[in-house]
């Protein structure tokens, strides 16, 4: 019964010190303000923000992970795959979350939702009506 609070603290854990880690890693090795010029670079005056606007650096270019990283196309794949994660487990929890709702008979007229199927009580009728609310807003 502890395995799954010590694991879901544990996993915002790390994925706390991994954000914080990277984000010191990131601002050592990038600088806050660069004009992108290489003649500004050679004259040591490539972070000189005050008379020009700078495209680059840490606190204008939004695309500094890729070009911090050994492999562009690697970070732009780890958000397209977080995104499909998080998108996929959110249609499969949400129907559970609402079949629990339905069978406590919370809210009236919606226990038709509530009914689950095969021996672990899958919520068949909550996975269709989530299916569809999905299709609406695509």
């Amino acid at each position: 019964q502890s395995a799954i609070p010590k694991g879901t603290i544990l996993a915002i854990a790390i994925t706390t010190v991994s954000y914080v880690i990277m984000a010191i890693m990131t601002g050592a090795m990038v600088v806050r303000d660069a004009s992108g010029s290489v003649d500004d670079f050679f004259n040591g005056t490539f972070t000189d923000c005050f008379n020009k606007t700078c495209p680059y650096g840490l606190q204008n270019s939004f695309q500094v992970m890729e070009l911090v990283s050994a492999f562009g196309p690697l970070i732009y794949a780890g958000c397209f795959a977080a995104t499909l994660s998080s998108a996929l487990a959110s249609l499969v929890s949400a129907p559970k979350v609402f079949q629990a709702l339905c069978k406590d008979n919370l809210y009236p007229y919606i226990t038709f939702f509530g009914k689950g199927y095969g021996k672990n009580g899958e919520p068949v009728r909550g996975y269709v009506l989530t299916f569809f609310i999905s299709l609406v807003f695509l």
